[in-house]
């Protein structure tokens, strides 16, 4: 599906004979749904076009809409009162790579739906997933901080897999900004990365974070590493997955989403494949009585949203192995 392809092919068109002002082109042919890229003349801004049964989309609905793109209800002259179309458009010209790769996913989305109203749901569910990655991103792509945080968590994951645990990647909550980044029946693991060899400090974003409160184990899985060309790129541990979940097609879709909510498009990956990281060491700790960190109860009233740091050599009296982390894993 040539997405960007068949826009420059609308833009170059010089005016548009329809009364709605769009230039269009459907996107397969072979799909029951009437869905077509377009652009608005004469502004040339793009957009994807979705018509469908009025009774398809509940009106009370609110459309989703964020920096880098807009969903409205149009009426269009062929509508005949039983039909409505669903114009998602891009909103900010910075983002226009962005919204190519956005368009794209939604299309693959609608094409695999079974019936109209479980393609309307289909799309507002995956915007969304795109709302969440507009807050976090910006049009040059994740910050150095966001790159290494993803790839360590990514690194856990992998070895979930390489476990046989693909089933679990539901439990992944790093992406939609959970308090862990991986949260079981059992057990929630916080993925901590530091890059140098001084003073290795874990910073910890807020007072619940370190907190097994409700939790029956809280650990955390710290990843030393040194970033340096020839070592493995966020876009190839990526890859790595991909291949490792083609056989279950359910626990591939799961991590696509994941990915978008986390931050990452394949149309950034060129911004990605000049840092390459290599592992160092590879800890956890159990967290538990007096390990260091600040908890909400100990906060005076009106205190929240507190930012600290921990030193690395205060936490090694609570060391485990990662094997005994995995097999309370697959207890659950």
């Amino acid at each position: 599906m040539n997405i960007a392809g068949l826009w420059q092919d609308l833009e170059a068109a010089s005016a548009s004979d329809e009364g709605t002002g769009y230039f269009r082109r459907r996107i397969c042919d072979q799909s029951p749904f009437d869905l077509n890229l377009a652009v608005e003349k004469p502004s040339n801004k793009r957009s994807l076009l979705f018509r469908v049964k009025t009774n398809s989309v509940d009106r009370a609905t609110k459309m989703p809409a964020c920096t880098g793109f807009e969903l409205k209800l149009h009426t269009g002259p062929q509508d005949d009162g039983k039909h409505f179309t669903l114009c998602l458009s891009m909103s900010d010209a910075q983002f226009r790579e962005v919204f190519t790769s956005l368009v794209g996913d939604i299309a693959q989305r609608i094409i695999g739906a079974s019936n109209e109203r479980e393609a309307v749901t289909r799309m507002m569910s995956r915007l969304h997933e795109w709302q969440i990655f507009f807050r976090r991103v910006s049009a040059d792509g994740l910050s150095d901080e966001a790159q290494r945080g993803l790839y360590g968590e990514l690194v856990f994951l992998r070895s979930l897999i390489s476990e046989g645990l693909s089933g679990q990647l539901q439990c992944w909550r790093g992406p939609a900004g959970a308090n862990q980044d991986f949260q079981f029946a059992n057990c929630a693991i916080e993925v901590k990365v530091t890059v140098g060899l001084q003073d290795q400090r874990l910073e910890v974003s807020n007072e619940r974070q370190l907190d097994e409160s409700g939790v029956a184990s809280l650990f955390v899985q710290h990843q030393s590493l040194d970033v340096r060309a020839g070592g493995e790129t966020l876009p190839a541990i990526i890859e790595d997955i991909r291949t490792r979940l083609q056989p279950d097609f359910v626990a591939l879709e799961a991590f696509e989403s994941r990915l978008i909510q986390a931050g990452y498009i394949d149309a950034h990956r060129h911004l990605y494949e000049e840092r390459g990281y290599v592992h160092r060491e590879t800890n956890f700790f159990h967290v538990r009585d007096n390990f260091p960190r600040i908890l909400e109860s100990e906060l005076r009233s009106g205190v929240g949203r507190v930012r600290y740091a921990i030193t690395v050599s205060q936490c090694k009296q609570y060391l485990i192995t990662q094997n005994e982390v995995m097999e309370l894993i697959k207890k659950q």
